[in-house]
């Protein structure tokens, strides 16, 4: 008898463990990238059973850095057929969800904040009143943003009159992403022989604030004055409450101690054109003159001037004069060209090379 319901025993548990083994989940999702909610139920199922089965899926969603349960879900029971199955949210609808450690969100296309998760799965396998857990599988992914926070004033290599009154950026993109988007600000001197991401790392800040809420920093004169003939460093951090969201470039900018040839205002800021490869600055234009610098290093030539509408239009040309060393511009704006529109000016080499910057001219010509 003992022999009996050890041979039965036996032959249970070799049962299940071929269920088991059987029973295969295989994850979609990237890597790295965005993820909505409902991409979380793109999957792979495999059934190397003989026959097919009904069961759900179980999710549990957790933050992979800190080990928090995030959410956990279960579908409605549905079948699966021997083989491979792709499924997705259609195929387990209605989908039950608990929110546990994040915000809840009612929407299947939202955008999972970004993290890094870890997603594992469970097959549960009905049958009659029983139930048992086939498969167990977990994925780790990352979500980041597709774009960094990106500096727009003071431009790069701008050299200025006068202190700037405010510092201005563009969020990180998509800006669904980050529901409790957060900046810190540092502003600091670079000091003769280093480079600019140097003198953010090393140099005590001339001016910090964390958690700042707002895209733009208005500088008023009870903030650390800024001396003439310095320059200086500056960069904002992207966070999303206390997760990291992502770090802008560092731009540098100058106070000017004399004001550079052919200047008759000591209001004048000139914006350095951006090279070939580099992120083209972004200048807002209150009046119709476009105030730009570049620096030739390959002598003296006459290059071509041209302003291009958001469909690539030319809206307006001409020839310009460059010599060796730093080239101070004045361009007036053809009456063209209107308020709230982006344009991009171009200063085309007679090698082909391009230097660029992006306005907005903010009243109408």
């Amino acid at each position: 008898m003992k022999r009996k319901l050890l041979a039965a025993w036996l032959v249970l548990l070799l049962t299940g463990s071929a269920a088991l083994s059987q029973v295969q989940i295989q994850g979609t999702l990237p890597a790295v990238g965005l993820v909505q909610k409902n991409q979380l139920w793109n999957l792979v199922l495999v059934n190397g059973t003989a026959q097919d089965m009904n069961g759900v899926v179980e999710l549990t969603l957790r933050d992979r850095s800190t080990g928090l349960e995030l959410l956990t879900a279960v579908t409605n029971s549905f079948l699966l057929k021997k083989g491979a199955n792709t499924v997705n949210v259609n195929s387990f609808s209605p989908v039950q969800y608990n929110y546990t450690g994040m915000q809840p969100d009612n929407t299947l296309n939202g955008l999972l904040p970004a993290g890094s998760y870890s997603a594992c799965y469970s097959y549960v396998y009905f049958q009659s009143e029983n139930s048992e857990t086939l498969s167990q599988e977990c994925f780790s992914f990352d979500i980041e943003a597709l774009s960094p926070p990106m500096l727009i004033y003071p431009t790069d290599s701008s050299v200025l009159d006068q202190a700037p009154a405010q510092f201005t950026w563009t969020p990180p993109a998509p800006a669904a992403l980050f529901p409790v988007l957060q900046y810190d600000y540092f502003l600091v001197e670079v000091r003769e022989g280093q480079r600019a991401a140097e003198a953010v790392q090393e140099n005590l800040p001339i001016y910090h604030t964390a958690n700042w809420s707002n895209n733009m920093l208005a500088y008023s004169a009870a903030m650390p004055s800024l001396e003439k003939g310095k320059w200086y460093a500056w960069q904002v951090i992207a966070r999303d409450g206390r997760q990291y969201a992502g770090k802008s470039e560092t731009w540098v900018f100058s106070i000017r101690e004399n004001a550079p040839p052919g200047t008759d205002s000591s209001r004048i800021s000139y914006s350095m054109l951006a090279g070939d490869g580099q992120s083209a600055p972004y200048i807002h234009v209150a009046t119709n003159q476009l105030y730009l610098k570049h620096v030739s290093r390959t002598g003296n030539y006459e290059g071509q001037i041209q302003i291009r509408d958001a469909q690539g239009k030319i809206v307006q040309q001409e020839k310009q004069s460059i010599v060796y060393g730093d080239n101070y511009l004045r361009i007036k704006l053809k009456a063209g060209i209107t308020g709230g529109q982006v344009y991009t000016i171009e200063l085309i080499t007679p090698a082909g090379k391009t230097h660029k910057a992006l306005f907005t001219l903010t009243a109408q010509n």
